[in-house]
């Protein structure tokens, strides 16, 4: 399986209504999307997930799959709910990383 790099260096600003995941992340091998700069986010669902379906012996689990958010300003925002469950991050194998230089 080949590795996915994404890298984006701009504002971004994401508003999801309704939706599972804004940022979904389930590629392996060492895929990394790296996010440079404001980042506005708001999701009725979860905002950030890391979700590699398969691991790779060769590569160990944190390093499977990576979402960063550095270099700026992080707004996260879910719902607030008794009925529902929203996640800011949810991380199910791989690593996430807001703000962390």
């Amino acid at each position: 399986m080949v590795a996915m790099v994404l890298a984006v260096v701009l504002p971004l600003t994401l508003l999801i209504i309704n939706e599972p995941a804004g940022i979904d992340l389930q590629m392996v091998g060492g895929s990394i999307i790296d996010i440079k700069g404001d980042v506005d986010l708001a999701v009725a669902g979860t905002v950030i997930r890391v979700d590699p379906y398969y691991s790779k012996t060769s590569i160990a689990d944190y390093d499977l799959a990576t979402v960063n958010l550095n270099g700026g300003t992080s707004n996260i925002e879910t719902p607030e709910s008794t009925d529902e469950t929203y996640y800011a991050l949810a991380n199910y194998g791989g690593t996430i990383n807001v703000n962390i230089l």
